[in-house]
């Protein structure tokens, strides 16, 4: 039987629906009742945070290798002060014996923050994330450690991200198994090799298990006649597989972000990210290879994170990118697919033979809009970008994120709906970059030879490929010529807030710039 984590903090228990956060809450007690024979402590407010001493003169610089002891008892190891600390650290099975901590634990965290060593820094903000009783002791030790006293989690997710340093040897697999007392899947997805640029220290908990927020996998499917809930405004995040059409919508997304679709013969990977105003596209094949994903728990500098079954490696959920495990050492990189980012009423106008997610996910949400919109603003609020953001662009700016021949690039989106047709090299490929203007979605299509002057609302376009005939039709999968169906295939991109996408592909190219 899966054990579910212990309360997390006031901040993150926003993160699930609130009433599954009082099943939870109340399993938990049954389970703590049940192991420990004696009754669960009230889950009233922390602690009051003490007072810093008088004569202190602010943080101490970086110690040794070794941290000394309360009470001037000999050194020990930042390995063995932090396995003292989380006392299920070998045994995840002894975790309801560890609320409240033991004395042990606490005089451990004490002797973190009086050792002057700022490699525990990052494992302190990490066990601030769980409500165990040890709130107090960790804001003190993160206190004497840096001189800072930060509200909440966020923040200081965001204080390590302005803060690059070194972190404790083992790091990683101590984290997994901080975070093992709710899933064991952490203990082994947290210990894997990262990839190159990744900070462990930025990974965050969400409060949820693997899988807790659920996929869909094989969703039904409704028709614009009978899909029965979606109003002309709601976003929908559009895309063809040879001569299918699908549109999965924003309000069933954010609360089930990753989604497992065959479209046509295709198989695709669907992930959102609502901070990041953003949902993308993949196939979820390595090497020909399918992986099955689910939603890890996890977030990394404000981007959400998948675990495939297969391998246990962590993914990036914009990029596609393998950050942890044995996918991030062989550098793999899922295939991008283009995904149209449009209002419902303008997607079905154009697309009256698509099929949508229908309503009944087999699963029990508020699907309302306003749920969508106060579920993706806590998320932004709670997982907000910790390395600052690259400053070319405002982080809130919309771009249009391309990849072709293994480069990536920016477009502003407001300039290309400006424009109508942007044509542009990326990765030895020619690109055609199409808008009908304002309010209207931004498509991207290998170009090859092909040039247009021209594309109208009835969804033409007049140009030429120094072929015969100059008229073609621009569909979802491809720029088909009227007169021969010879067809320019789309090409792979999504739209994302710039603070995502450049945090996804740190260096990244503005086009234009």
């Amino acid at each position: 039987m899966g054990r579910r984590a212990l309360r997390p903090r006031a901040d993150r228990r926003r993160a699930a629906p609130r009433a599954l956060a009082g099943v939870l809450a109340s399993a938990l007690a049954i389970l703590l009742v049940a192991a420990c024979g004696g009754v669960v402590p009230p889950t009233g407010g922390e602690p009051a945070l003490p007072r810093p001493p008088t004569s202190a003169a602010g943080p101490p610089a970086p110690g040794s290798a070794t941290a000394a002891a309360p009470g001037g008892a000999a050194s020990v190891s930042p390995a063995t002060l932090l396995a003292r600390a989380v006392c299920w650290h070998d045994d995840p099975t002894r975790a309801a014996a560890c609320v409240p901590p033991p004395r042990d634990s606490l005089d451990a965290i004490a002797a973190m923050g009086a050792s002057g060593d700022r490699r525990f820094v990052a494992p302190l903000v990490d066990m601030r994330a769980l409500d165990v009783g040890w709130a107090a002791e960790v804001d003190a030790a993160l206190l004497a450690l840096t001189g800072a006293r930060l509200a909440s989690e966020a923040r200081w997710y965001e204080w390590l991200g302005q803060h690059p340093g070194s972190v404790p040897p083992g790091y990683g697999q101590w984290k997994g198994r901080l975070l093992g007392i709710s899933d064991d899947t952490f203990a082994r997805v947290l210990a894997g090799a990262p990839a190159d640029g990744v900070r462990l220290e930025l990974i965050e908990w969400t409060g949820l298990r693997v899988g807790e927020l659920p996929r869909l996998v094989g969703p039904r499917i409704a028709n614009v006649a009978n899909h029965g809930y979606l109003e002309p405004a709601d976003r929908v995040y559009g895309l063809q597989a040879g001569s299918t059409l699908r549109a999965y919508p924003q309000r069933l997304l954010t609360w089930h972000p990753v989604v497992h679709d065959r479209v046509g013969v295709a198989s695709v990977l669907i992930t959102y990210c609502g901070p990041c105003d953003s949902a993308s596209a993949f196939t979820p094949s390595i090497g020909g290879r399918e992986l099955q994903f689910q939603d890890a728990g996890l977030w990394h500098d404000g981007r959400p994170l998948l675990v495939d079954e297969q391998t246990g490696s962590l993914w990036d959920g914009v990029s596609g990118r393998a950050l942890l495990g044995t996918m991030a050492t062989a550098r793999a990189q899922l295939p991008r697919l283009g995904l149209v980012s449009v209002g419902w009423e303008m997607w079905a106008a154009e697309h009256p033979s698509t099929g949508v997610l229908a309503l009944d996910t087999g699963f029990t949400r508020d699907y309302s809009g306003a749920s969508r919109r106060a579920r993706d603003a806590a998320m932004a609020a709670e997982h907000a970008p910790t390395v600052p953001v690259d400053g070319r662009l405002p982080r809130d700016t919309v771009v249009v994120g391309v990849t072709a021949g293994g480069e990536v690039r920016a477009y502003l989106r407001a300039e290309v709906q400006e424009r109508g047709i942007l044509l542009d090299t990326l990765g030895g490929e020619r690109l055609l970059l199409l808008s009908q203007g304002p309010e209207h979605p931004v498509r991207v299509y290998r170009a090859g030879a092909l040039s247009l002057r021209e594309y109208r609302e009835d969804g033409s376009a007049v140009g030429s490929d120094g072929r015969e005939g100059e008229r073609w039709w621009v569909r979802e999968s491809g720029i088909v010529s009227q007169l021969d169906g010879r067809t320019y295939e789309a090409g792979a991109w999504t739209e994302a807030r710039w603070d995502a996408w450049s945090g996804a592909h740190p260096g990244v190219a503005i086009a234009g710039s």
